[in-house]
């Protein structure tokens, strides 16, 4: 139905990050990857997501396929989703109820050590995610040293 009307679509997609900027280091926190890094380093990380790697999915909407080529982590930043391997359902996630660990994937991914998706992920409810490339990640590491020593 949304697709329809993609200028919505991006307006909303837009409007979700921009809000979700000052809950992201506090999301981030919590995920074990960036459990030690500096608020500064985290700041960097939401400061250089632009809206392109915001994304919204409809349920049954794939936010990402196992043994796809990929470069970023998936944080899911609000609804449920579903990860399955091999088509077997492993578990749903809700953003709220367990946020930190359970709603990141692909940190391998992002830190340049796998190239691929170890899982499919699907949204069971509508989900807005955020993508952190492994550029970005990277650009981010090199102004902060210490936290560079962290992971």
């Amino acid at each position: 139905a949304l697709q329809e009307y993609p200028d919505m679509v991006r307006i909303f997609e837009w409007y979700v990050c921009v809000r979700a900027d000052s809950m992201l280091c506090q999301h981030m926190s919590r995920v074990p990857t960036f459990g030690h890094c500096s608020p500064d380093f985290l700041n960097c990380l939401s400061h250089k997501l632009l809206p392109d790697h915001c994304h919204m999915f409809l349920p049954d909407g794939v936010l990402c396929k196992q043994d796809e080529r990929r470069d970023s982590m998936v944080l899911l930043d609000f609804g449920t989703a579903s990860i399955w391997m091999d088509g077997i359902l492993l578990m749903e996630v809700d953003s709220l109820a367990d946020p930190g660990e359970k709603c990141c994937w692909g940190e391998l991914n992002m830190l340049g050590l796998d190239k691929t998706s170890r899982v499919t992920i699907k949204a069971v409810t509508i989900c807005h995610v955020r993508m952190v490339p492994h550029k970005i990640f990277d650009t981010c590491l090199k102004m902060f040293n210490n936290d560079q020593k962290k992971l």
